[in-house]
């Protein structure tokens, strides 16, 4: 039964943070921040290995007082999954997976309650080259404004941060 799956959240390397009912994860290898909202942050806390999907989705509905629950934990292990927020990759069953957010509300007869669905932003972290604000001198520009030194000149048919003076 597709029910019997014991997920299990990813600790290691993981930093984590609760703000109001959200949470903040900061992956330290892949350099990734996600923000969980209340309801994917349930889901993730209650992926400890113990609890199977049956029983987070029986866990959710009471304390969410849905009548079922089971669609809505499936969407959101197949975010967190995705996020690499799991130990293992989990793949829902063929009838629990959604093409969009829409999609999932319009299956599950939850026209405005996108609230409660599952939701995890995420950004990465620039990149050392990424990060930097100017161009060092040698590197190819377009105007004097990407240049530390602010001098964009033209070198043997291109264009380049050069020191500026004298």
């Amino acid at each position: 039964m597709d029910d019997a799956i014991f997920p299990r959240a990813r600790a290691a390397r993981l930093v984590v943070e609760t703000v109001g009912v959200e949470a903040l994860t900061y992956d330290l290898d892949a350099d990734v921040a996600n923000c969980l909202n209340d309801t994917a942050r349930r889901v993730w806390l209650y992926c400890d290995g113990k609890n199977s999907v049956a029983d987070i989705a029986a866990q959710l509905a009471r304390e969410l007082q849905l009548a079922d629950a089971t669609a809505l934990v499936w969407y959101a292990l197949a975010e967190l999954s995705a996020r690499n927020l799991l130990q293992e990759k989990i793949v829902p069953p063929t009838r629990y997976t959604f093409l969009s957010r829409r999609d999932f509300l319009r299956r599950a007869g939850w026209v405005g309650a996108a609230g409660l669905l599952p939701s995890i932003l995420s950004i990465g972290a620039p990149s050392i080259n990424q990060g930097v604000s100017c161009a060092p001198n040698g590197s190819s520009c377009a105007t004097d404004s990407q240049c530390c030194s602010h001098c964009c000149r033209l070198v043997m048919r291109e264009y380049v941060c050069m020191p500026c003076g004298g």
